[in-house]
């Protein structure tokens, strides 16, 4: 099963421990999130987007 996530740059290091939990009970965790807590981006167009092009 596939699983979309994403943040801003403030829930970053929480996303990523949600992440590797995910990973490690067998998800397939597709990141549209913010890489580092530095940088705020824009995420729900690409989340959106990921799913309603069948990337989910």
């Amino acid at each position: 099963m596939k699983i979309a996530t994403a943040n801003d740059h403030a829930g970053t290091r929480l996303k990523n421990e949600i992440k590797a939990y995910l990973e490690e009970e067998g998800y397939e965790v597709v990141d549209f999130g913010a890489g580092n807590e530095e940088r705020p981006v824009r995420l729900c167009l690409p989340s959106q987007s990921g799913c309603g092009q069948g990337r989910m």
